[in-house]
């Protein structure tokens, strides 16, 4: 069959097996211009066959290294590929979220890590393969601690990232392949460590030479240089600290409408001593550069605490003094009040915690202690035998799920078998940690380490708490807390019945 025109198309079938190749022959005749070429089918598809097999790898040409090469070793060298330098990530199924019920697990044996490769001084490298089994997988909780810090500083609506993206991995490897290279083959030197010839310092005067310098000499020249004309500090205004920041609340948001919708920061002058003393009570140098700033916030606070008798002007504390002594003072608590009748021990001056307090300031409060257990029992006012087991319970369910120290630390317990007796509290709680005690006895009660202050009920909501559970007092009563103020109405009626027990007369005697 012969087919003739400029451009022609045709289909080729498929040639059934049971017959001959050369039954099938038929020429197809192209016409362009006034040539004419006839081709075979056979001749055809081998040629087609030809066109689609994939050429053979070229191969790579030899180096050759010119006889100055100094790295004359660059043949013996051969880098490793990705795959045989360990540098492909395997593929790990996660089937967790970041921040689920289980985070905090996760986030417990990270911290192990930090703290196994502080404590043994070996590399941080080293102990993360023993613990996750693999780099890899290590780096991943590094992603997820990265992200519960992002959500913890601007919230959960903030939230990035609800797994694994492998990026610190990928940053990994790629830092490990940079310094694989610029180690060099066997033999490489690198540009940094070749020897330069001396050099010699020219009198542009007298076009002259004036000195010869070796290697070391230059070398302290162009540091002296660097130094003189090199790049000079860079003071960071509160927008760019919002990055270092962390969790610190060193910068608050703008709370203007212009500021909500740019996203502007300025810095928080209002931190308090508590928040600050978290992060630098053992950076001294931060200390003496700062004493300024931190005088004048830690007046601010003990000119406006309730609870603070100023000796040197006089000045009453805005809570209602029922009884005063020499070290401590007894004064009532906030209303709404869960039980009625209650009394609070102050010490005069400013404490952390009771664990500051020197032994004449402890005698005091256990002289008040003594004198209030009196006047309730007289009144009929008995502790119930559940009320310890009601505030171990809550111990046990509060606080860190995950926690370094014991969740209940029974001092009570210590004073009557290990004979401490009064000190057992004062020897089991460390004064440097936050913490909740509740006494039973004079000697002791329960206590608890309190792991995370941030997630702690304020002030003595949890005290609220418990004892308005057994006592089945209504939420708006517990929830709600008051402040001191003066004129209370109920001092009248407490000191006509704390009267009879008030040891400090014996003091307006002498």
């Amino acid at each position: 069959m012969e087919t003739t025109g400029d451009i022609v198309s045709a289909g080729i079938g498929t040639v059934p097996e049971t017959e001959s190749i050369a039954a099938h022959e038929m020429t197809i005749t192209i016409r362009k211009g006034q040539g004419r070429r006839r081709t075979s089918p056979p001749k055809r598809a081998a040629r087609a066959a030809a066109r689609t097999t994939a050429p053979a790898p070229k191969e790579e040409p030899k180096r050759v290294l010119h006889d100055r090469e100094l790295n004359q070793g660059l043949n013996d060298y051969s880098y490793d590929s990705d795959e045989e330098a360990g540098d492909v990530a395997k593929e790990i199924k996660i089937n967790y979220k970041f921040g689920d019920s289980g985070s905090q697990w996760r986030m417990t044996k990270l911290k192990a890590v930090y703290a196994t490769a502080k404590r043994d001084e070996r590399t941080l490298e080293d102990v993360a393969k023993e613990r996750f089994g693999s780099l890899q997988e290590f780096d991943i909780a590094r992603e997820e601690q990265d992200e519960l810090d992002r959500r913890k500083l601007y919230g959960d609506g903030y939230a990035i990232k609800e797994g694994p993206t492998g990026n610190l991995y990928t940053a990994r490897m790629e830092k490990e392949k940079r310094d694989r290279l610029a180690q060099g083959p066997p033999g490489f030197t690198p540009a940094a460590e070749q020897t330069e010839p001396a050099a010699t310092i020219v009198d542009e005067v007298h076009r002259a030479p004036a000195a010869t310098m070796d290697q070391t000499a230059l070398n302290r020249l162009r540091r002296r240089r660097f130094v003189e004309t090199g790049p000079k500090t860079v003071a960071l205004g509160a927008m760019e600290n919002r990055m270092l920041a962390g969790t610190r609340g060193e910068v608050k948001a703008v709370e203007t409408k212009r500021g909500r919708e740019r996203g502007n920061l300025e810095e928080n002058d209002d931190m308090s001593i508590e928040q600050m003393d978290s992060r630098f009570d053992d950076d001294l140098e931060y200390m003496d550069e700062n004493a300024a700033k931190l005088a004048k916030r830690m007046n601010r606070i003990l000119d406006a605490c309730p609870l603070c008798y100023h000796e040197d002007t006089g000045k009453q504390p805005i809570a209602p003094v029922i009884s005063l002594g020499t070290r401590a003072f007894l004064t009532l608590p906030t209303e709404p009040e869960v039980s009625d009748g209650g009394a609070v021990i102050v010490p005069l001056a400013h404490r952390t915690n009771l664990l500051e307090c020197d032994d004449d300031e402890w005698e005091e409060i256990r002289n008040f202690m003594k004198s209030l257990t009196r006047m309730y029992h007289d009144q009929g006012r008995e502790l119930g035998e559940t009320i310890p087991a009601y505030f171990k319970e809550a111990f046990l369910t509060a606080d860190e799920e995950w926690s370094q120290h014991r969740k209940v630390i029974d001092t009570g317990a210590k004073a009557r078998e290990s004979g401490m007796g009064r000190m057992a509290f004062r020897r089991s709680i460390a004064r440097e940690m936050p913490y909740f005690h509740v006494w039973f006895t004079l000697d002791g009660g329960l206590g608890h380490i309190v792991e995370n202050a941030g997630k702690w009920p304020r002030g003595d909501l949890f005290a609220r708490e418990v004892i308005g559970g057994v006592l089945d007092v209504g939420p708006e009563v517990i929830k709600k807390q008051g402040r001191w103020r003066k004129g209370d109405a109920r001092v009248d009626d407490f000191k006509k019945r704390w009267r009879k027990f008030d040891w400090t007369r014996v003091l307006e005697q002498t």
